[in-house]
C-alpha cells in the first residue's frame, strides 16, 4: 500500500541520515587526528554564541536555561569548534534526558579562566562506563535504543584539546 511505501521510505531516509552522520564524524576525526584541522582563533562573545546554539533547539520542548556571571563573555577560541562543542553537549543533554525537560548551562569567567557547565536531569552515566566515555564508538551501557554514533564526545574532546582546553564530567546514573 502507499502508506507502507511511505513508511519504508521514511525508515530508509532515517538510516541514510544516520550513515551520513557516521561517515562525516569518522572523516572529521580522521582529519583532526592527522593534523589537517587546526583551530582558527578569534575573539567572540560566548553568550552570543550560546544564544545561537540555544535557538537551534527551539524545535524541542526543552527549557534551556543559560546563566553567566558576566554580561559579556569574551573568549579567544575557534568559534566554529566551540559551536560544535556546545551543540553536541546540549544535544546530548536533551537526548539522554528523561522526564524533566530542562537543561541548565552556566558560563563562568574570571581573569584568565572560562568554564562552561551543561547540566541535565537524565539517565546519567553508570560508573563502569565513565573511563571509556571519550573513546571511539563507545556508548554507555544504559542508553537503550537512543540513537547515536559514539563519536560526538571524542570530537568534542579533540576540539577542546586543539584549543588547550579540557573537558570533564560529573554524573550519577538516573540523576544526570
Amino acid at each position: 500500500s502507499e502508506e507502507k511505501v511511505k513508511d519504508h521510505l521514511s525508515k530508509i531516509g532515517m538510516q541514510i541520515s544516520r550513515m551520513t552522520e557516521l561517515m562525516n564524524e569518522v572523516l572529521l576525526i580522521s582529519k583532526i587526528e592527522s593534523g589537517v584541522i587546526t583551530p582558527v582563533f578569534e575573539q567572540f562573545d560566548m553568550l552570543e554564541l550560546m544564544d545561537e546554539v540555544k535557538s537551534e533547539f527551539d524545535y524541542t520542548d526543552f527549557n534551556i536555561n543559560v546563566t553567566s556571571n558576566k554580561e559579556k563573555f569574551p573568549l579567544y577560541a575557534d568559534r566554529k569548534m566551540m559551536h560544535h562543542v556546545l551543540v553536541n553537549l546540549t544535544s546530548n543533554a536533551i537526548k539522554y534526558s528523561q522526564d524533566k525537560r530542562e537543561i541548565d548551562i552556566n558560563l563562568f569567567q574570571n581573569c584568565n579562566h572560562a568554564e562552561i557547565t551543561v547540566k541535565d536531569y537524565g539517565i546519567g552515566i553508570p560508573d563502569e562506563d565513565k573511563q571509556n566515555l571519550f573513546k571511539s564508538f563507545y556508548r554507555a551501557s544504559n542508553i537503550r535504543n537512543i540513537p547515536g554514533t559514539g563519536l560526538g564526545l571524542l570530537i568534542v574532546k579533540h576540539y577542546l584539546d586543539l584549543q588547550n582546553a579540557s573537558i570533564s564530567f560529573n554524573s550519577q546514573e538516573n540523576k544526570g
